[in-house]
């Protein structure tokens, strides 16, 4: 079988998925100007085909043009694929746009309080070689249905913050402690959103409530036994300022807390600094922070929702391997952004081709 057959057999049920209007975005955006060898009624179609077939099938554009060439699809070079390529980054981000709108509503089943879970997690990306330059994704997803929420590529140098996610009212994002810094906290609170993420004592002050008195956090966890969840009200302090909330904690299984003093070593290794023994103790329980209510999420809730989180790492898992996604094959940072927002595209399609296929009725 053909490489084009194999790939794009039913390409007009893949055009069946983008979202509604997606022709007149294209002529929006320009994305097929100086394309006077793509013409007829499906032209938009046969270039997003190519583009597709490059993108997906993971074939190199010199021999993505050649397939379209001996289909009769059109006669271009290889250049020209590239520079209507390179024009799509903000026709991908539109259509992401679009299909997340359709998934909006997927995650309202998970509790009926009218609350929006949110997992969120950033991953780097680089391109191949050894001198492959780097992205970084932040990616957010929606519980219970796992489905995508906000994507963001930026270079590496941008760090892991919740101030790069837009928060509303009633929004509750899981987070680990790469995103747990005071800003990102108080963005969230600030626009009527909650938290729940992994605390790092070592990033704030921690007091009991309404006092100058530091918490005894140590002593309440030396107190516990495997199996029981602490669940202490306290401020967390920066620069002055305080948020209030929640520590919810567990005592970690042996194997647990010498993997993650295993961890804790590692980076101080490589940062060349020496461990406290305090932080060496810490790794024997989970830490929780979270802004939501006592009255309405228990200690325990906290502490079970919060491991849901491992479902965020099976995605950029499955993302690298199947979609490649952990390597970037562009050499510039438009190429490059066109690249990972065409991958994400590609996998907001095929989340919809399951949603299709669950809903279907034989």
């Amino acid at each position: 079988m053909a490489v084009w057959d194999e790939y794009f057999s039913d390409w007009d049920f893949i055009v069946s998925l983008f979202p509604e209007g997606w022709q007149e975005k294209f002529h929006e955006l320009k994305v097929l100007k100086f394309g006077r060898k793509f013409t007829g009624e499906n032209k938009e179609s046969d270039l997003l085909r190519l583009i597709f077939l490059h993108l997906a099938g993971g074939l190199s554009l010199r021999t993505t043009v050649a397939e379209a060439r001996e289909a009769g699809i059109v006669d271009i070079v290889d250049v020209t694929l590239f520079n209507h390529f390179k024009k799509c980054e903000q026709f991908f981000g539109w259509c992401i746009t679009e299909l997340l709108k359709e998934n909006a509503g997927l995650a309202q089943d998970l509790f009926h309080d009218g609350r929006n879970w949110k997992i969120v997690d950033g991953s780097l990306i680089h391109e191949p070689g050894e001198r492959g330059s780097f992205s970084r994704i932040h990616f957010s997803m929606n519980l219970p249905a796992l489905t995508a929420d906000q994507i963001q590529i930026t270079g590496i140098r941008t760090g892991e913050s919740l101030t790069r996610f837009e928060a509303k009212k009633n929004d509750v994002f899981l987070a680990d402690r790469g995103f747990m810094r005071f800003a990102g906290i108080k963005h969230v609170l600030e626009n009527g959103g909650d938290v729940v993420g992994r605390f790092s004592p070592s990033q704030f002050t921690v007091f009991q409530p309404n006092t100058k008195n530091p918490f005894p956090l140590l002593s309440k966890l030396r107190a516990l036994k495997y199996g029981q969840t602490g669940d202490w009200d306290v401020e967390l302090q920066a620069d002055k300022e305080r948020i209030q909330g929640r520590i919810c904690a567990i005592k970690q299984s042996p194997h647990c807390r010498e993997a993650e003093e295993k961890r804790v070593r590692e980076h101080a290794r490589r940062n060349n600094h020496m461990i406290a023994d305090r932080t060496v103790e810490l790794c024997g329980y989970l830490l929780i922070f979270t802004t939501l209510p006592r009255e309405t999420y228990s200690g325990d809730f906290i502490v079970k929702i919060y491991r849901t989180r491992w479902q965020v790492e099976l995605l950029f898992k499955r993302l690298k391997s199947l979609l490649e996604l952990g390597q970037l094959h562009k050499y510039d940072p438009v190429s490059i952004r066109t690249y990972l927002n065409g991958k994400m595209l590609i996998a907001l399609l095929l989340e919809k081709m399951i949603r299709m296929a669950e809903a279907f009725s034989p």
